[in-house]
């Protein structure tokens, strides 16, 4: 008697969560008002901004974190990695005229910022960039242009962190004309495919797009060089563990896609903004094609003892910096790489783009959590179905 009374209050508590679960999902569609951006300061909590005001005043935000390893040091900076960027500044002043061709850009342009220029990093940190900016300068001088950003030429928040709108929107200034722009975290490297891809959806669609894909973390304790002719890109990437859907590492946009004055000043480095965008692409409905590259992208993070949740790693200075892009906007959640409307494959050497046929949800909760719950099944059935429109978000942001 007592068994079937207990499994009665069990199934009635799981369909009360999974009424009160999908219900949470219906609100964020349905009021608009749940899915509008803080103000960058306005809205921000007063003991936030307080912060914010302290470290400006103690001036601490150029200095290394506590605790810093004595082993640290700062490389001397390789100014020819930046003479690039300046050349391309020079170049665009002198032409001065909207939409002009500067000589210097390519079809696609590339881009990311190293902290390790200008803060302390381990000998193996460095080495994980100097890789990245190999690998992405090599790629294909011909079709894609990597452009280092210099650090003194990033616009940053109160913490020192990178505007990524401000990024972006330097770009387009500087290559008017590029088809694709694209956003890398310094970790990453990838291989020629990483081109096919982007060609093969530009060839697809008449619209804007936002391609992005999930990386394989792959442990770099060995620490080598990419540079080492013997190295083999495949080899490597065959070792490493596709990680999760919600973890983004690379943007790859048109022109137009994102109205990066229009949304919430990001920085890179730190979680939330990756799932933000996604979110706010597919809400655009038929106005941007959000594509998933996974499966044609081979894109390998070098894993270092910062792990692969580090989130800005040993360079956070406090939970205010951690969190500081989810306190600027809000419906984080739907923003990942299986909720794209196509996903991108390899068909006999040829990369081809198809519709998806099934979103994230069910399988892959029991893949990782091993444990689905009844609520958490019906809310991500739910999610899947009911992704409508986002409303547009007035007003303006500049970077000024």
């Amino acid at each position: 008697m007592y068994t079937n009374v207990l499994k009665e209050i069990s199934v009635l508590f799981l369909l009360i969560s999974a009424f009160v679960y999908t219900r949470r999902y219906a609100r964020h569609f349905n009021n608009p008002d749940n899915c509008y951006v803080y103000d960058d300061m306005h809205a921000l909590p007063s003991s936030f901004k307080s912060r914010l005001r302290q470290l400006e005043e103690q001036k601490k935000i150029s200095e290394p974190p506590k605790g810093a390893d004595t082993t640290l040091k700062q490389v001397v900076r390789n100014q020819e990695d930046y003479d690039l960027f300046y050349k391309l500044e020079e170049e665009a002043v002198k032409l001065n005229i909207e939409g002009s061709s500067n000589s210097l850009c390519r079809k696609h342009v590339v881009f990311s910022v190293y902290k390790c220029d200008e803060m302390l990093c381990d000998e193996l940190k460095n080495l994980i960039e100097h890789n990245s900016k190999y690998s992405w300068k090599h790629l294909n001088p011909a079709k894609l242009l990597f452009v280092p950003f210099p650090p003194e030429k990033a616009k940053c928040n109160e913490f020192g962190v990178p505007y990524l709108g401000y990024m972006y929107e330097k770009m387009f200034k500087l290559c008017p004309n590029a088809a694709t722009y694209t956003y890398v975290n310094g970790d990453i490297i990838v291989n020629e495919q990483f081109i096919d891809t982007v060609d093969a959806v530009l060839g697809v669609f008449d619209k804007d797009v936002l391609l992005v894909g999930q990386r394989t973390n792959v442990q770099w304790e060995h620490g080598v060089d990419v540079s080492d002719p013997k190295f083999s890109f495949m080899d490597y990437f065959r070792t490493g563990t596709l990680f999760n859907t919600n973890a983004i590492d690379y943007f790859v946009v048109t022109k137009k896609a994102i109205d990066w004055s229009a949304i919430p000043r990001f920085v890179i480095g730190r979680a939330g903004y990756d799932n933000w965008l996604i979110r706010h692409s597919l809400s655009l409905g038929d106005k941007v094609a959000v594509v998933d590259g996974t499966n044609s992208i081979p894109a390998i993070h070098q894993t270092d003892e910062d792990g692969n949740k580090a989130h800005g790693g040993k360079a956070v200075r406090s939970d205010q910096d951690k969190n500081y892009n989810r306190r600027l906007g809000k419906c984080f959640g739907g923003g990942k790489t299986c909720y794209s409307d196509y996903l991108t494959r390899i068909r006999k050497d040829e990369v081809i783009v198809e519709e998806r046929q099934m979103y994230c949800g069910i399988l892959e909760n029991i893949e990782k959590l091993k444990t689905v719950i009844l609520f958490t099944i019906v809310g991500e059935i739910v999610f899947s179905l009911r992704r409508v429109a986002l409303p547009k978000i007035s007003g303006k942001y500049r970077y000024e």
